[in-house]
């Protein structure tokens, strides 16, 4: 109860100021208004957003490079055209074994034991054991 009545006291001391500032003007003054609204505008002003410059065009290899998916995906690409150009121009006969057939031409005698040395290589690691 006695915090009920503290409360009540507390509300009627307030109402007098209430009561006060119903009575009162409560517009704005114009200077007031006239501040407020060169503020907003220095706000305006330092929160719009740059120009866009437009990006530089990139040229015809750069765009086929993106085309394909950067250098990431070019680089291995190239390298698997360099083996395949290289397995199926210089040695074709000597693949002959994958698909089962037994009529296999060594590299050797494809090119010649001092024509390439890489591919006698390549050959020793098809060769069963």
């Amino acid at each position: 109860m006695m915090t009920q009545n503290i409360q009540n006291k507390r509300d009627q001391d307030l109402d007098v100021f209430f009561d006060a500032a119903k009575g009162a003007d409560l517009q704005p003054s114009a200077d007031f208004m006239a501040r407020v609204m060169a503020d907003a505008t220095d706000q305006i002003a330092l929160r719009a957003k740059p120009a866009v410059k437009p990006a530089p065009k990139a040229g015809i290899f750069a765009q086929l490079l993106q085309s394909f998916g950067g250098w990431q995906v070019a680089a291995p690409l190239a390298a698997c055209v360099c083996l395949g150009m290289f397995a199926g121009y210089l040695v074709p006969d000597s693949l002959n074994y994958i698909g089962g057939t037994d009529a296999t031409a060594t590299v050797t005698e494809t090119l010649g034991a001092e024509d390439i040395f890489l591919a006698a290589d390549i050959e020793a690691l098809f060769q069963e054991v």
